[in-house]
């Protein structure tokens, strides 16, 4: 216990110690370019249905593939791990399948997106 509060010790200061020295601009006077302005990220999104399937594009689908390929491995490992017992086996399926069924929900919900943004639009027209 001694041993690792020495090395959580010696870890948090080479953190602190190796910090850089920042030095501020000392030449005084005012900054010629004081403006600033603000741009939306949304503004290339033309509405809600557009944002929606934004969302799901850019963000569900690579965050929700990168879980499924995981958890695949992970049943993978536990598959080698179970050696046979029949009812680890049966789990093991168990995690297979639902990561299978929560894998083709994720890919199919871009084209329920889809589905919901031209319906959405043809509603509109």
């Amino acid at each position: 216990m001694r041993k690792i509060k020495i090395i959580f010790v010696s870890i948090t200061a080479l953190f602190f110690v190796a910090a850089r020295t920042v030095f501020a601009n000392g030449g005084g006077g005012t900054p010629e370019n004081t403006t600033f302005t603000l741009s939306s990220p949304l503004k290339d999104i033309g509405g809600i249905p557009a944002l929606i399937n934004a969302l799901i594009t850019n963000i569900v689908l690579p965050l929700g593939v990168s879980v499924a390929t995981i958890a695949i491995i992970y049943a993978g490992f536990l598959y080698v791990k179970a050696a046979g017992n029949e009812n680890e086996v049966k789990k093991v399926h168990g995690i297979i399948w639902w990561t299978l069924v929560g894998t083709a929900v994720l890919l199919g919900a871009s084209v329920i997106a889809r589905l919901i943004e031209g319906t959405i639009n043809q509603l509109r027209s």
